[in-house]
């Protein structure tokens, strides 16, 4: 496996797989869960050891069991959650405490590798535009956690490049990742181009 250098000197698999319909009916994800968690185990088995996951795929119990029951030392998995920008989890510092916390006993991996903010905007938004206030304050809570060692690495999901700068200019920790999309119909580019500005 090749691995990519971030910004606070860890290492990140080039290769992983998504997790948001591991455990579903017919890879849904918007059916109910159904505890079958073989599409997990055959990950595993093809050698796939990086996991995208999040709070919101509400599998992390099944996906944290599966990394747990296949007799892979944990340290040779590298795992990342995010959690949700909006409401119940983003209120105060209590509830993204007992969001993160509350992800972590469900996977029972004991730490995460990195965590996000999954979204600079709360998809429930009416105007569709990133709250400055709440956002800077969700990560700002995540990165007392990351400095107390919860998660090694800290970073965020669906950001764009305006969003990406207000969120500097508010906080300490430049972003480790900025987990995006990037295709050829929309590569995405100026998202691009002021990460690799910043080190990101």
């Amino acid at each position: 496996m090749e691995y990519f250098k971030l910004n606070n000197s860890t290492e990140i698999p080039a290769i992983g797989s998504g997790t948001n319909t591991f455990g579903r009916d017919n890879s849904d994800l918007k059916s109910k869960p159904t505890g079958n968690y073989s599409a997990m185990v055959s990950t595993i088995e093809a050698g796939y050891r990086f996991f995208d996951c999040a709070i919101s795929y509400g599998n992390q119990d099944g996906v944290g069991k599966c990394i747990l029951e296949s007799g892979i030392p944990r340290e040779e998995f590298y795992v990342l959650s995010k959690i949700p920008n909006r409401v119940p989890y983003n209120v105060d510092e209590e509830s993204i405490r007992k969001s993160v916390e509350q992800s972590l006993l469900e996977s029972g991996l004991g730490y995460y590798d990195m965590f996000m903010v999954h979204q600079a905007v709360d998809y429930n938004s009416p105007d569709g535009k990133m709250n400055k206030e709440v956002t800077v304050n969700l990560y700002k809570v995540l990165e007392k956690l990351y400095k107390e060692g919860v998660f090694k690495t800290l970073a965020v999901a669906n950001f764009n490049a305006e969003q990406l700068d207000i969120l500097m200019s508010e906080t300490e920790i430049v972003p480790a990742c900025d987990q995006i999309r990037s295709k050829p119909a929309n590569r995405n580019q100026e998202t691009v181009d002021f990460c690799k500005k910043h080190g990101i």
